[in-house]
């Protein structure tokens, strides 16, 4: 149930909004930038916006994650945390393997376009991080000093374990490109 939600909150979240919203980028990658943002929310829990921004002049899909019957089983983005005890990793991936067929899913980037994805702190699962034994939730690691930043890791290669962009407007032979790269977010230092 909570993957089906993830997706949901994702077609819902990932809303156009304005550049000027973000002050800090990360470097541009081909007329994409991103940003990163952590938000007071409702009560005790703290949200994480992730933004990106879409300076180009022609229409692109961007891969963000992987999808089975089962829900989306794994994303492209990864957010990071430098604490006093070392380097945390973090993703929106849920613990169940992938079975069967999975499909990407991608966001149309129009040029000029920005879109916005914002989830609490505590839906990011720690992942494996070197040299650390224990994995704190990342709601208790922003209670600390930390540099935060994300990374969406879009690389893809045809015929390989990752699919291609599907072919949207078929049977239309224009086909949008699929962005293929690396994005890292601007890096917050929060002294808290």
């Amino acid at each position: 149930m909570k993957p089906a939600l993830a997706v949901s909150a994702l077609l819902w979240m990932t809303l156009p909004c304005g550049a000027a919203e973000t002050a800090d980028w990360g470097q541009t990658a081909d007329g994409l930038r991103m940003s990163v943002a952590i938000l007071p929310g409702s009560g005790v829990d703290l949200q994480v916006r992730v933004t990106v921004n879409y300076l180009g002049r022609n229409p692109m899909l961007l891969p963000f994650a992987f999808a089975t019957g089962a829900g989306i089983s794994r994303h492209r983005l990864r957010l990071f945390a430098a604490a006093a005890d070392g380097q945390h990793s973090f993703t929106l991936d849920g613990a169940n393997p992938i079975r069967g067929r999975f499909d990407p899913i991608v966001i149309p980037m129009a040029p000029h376009a920005s879109y916005t994805l914002e989830l609490p702190a505590a839906d990011w699962r720690a992942g494996w991080s070197p040299g650390l034994s224990a994995m704190t939730p990342l709601p208790a690691l922003l209670q600390q000093p930390v540099h935060l930043w994300v990374e969406w890791d879009c690389a893809y290669f045809q015929g390989t374990a990752n699919p291609p962009c599907p072919l949207y407007g078929y049977p239309n032979p224009n086909q949008f490109p699929c962005w293929d790269g690396k994005l890292v977010s601007n890096t917050l230092r929060l002294s808290r």
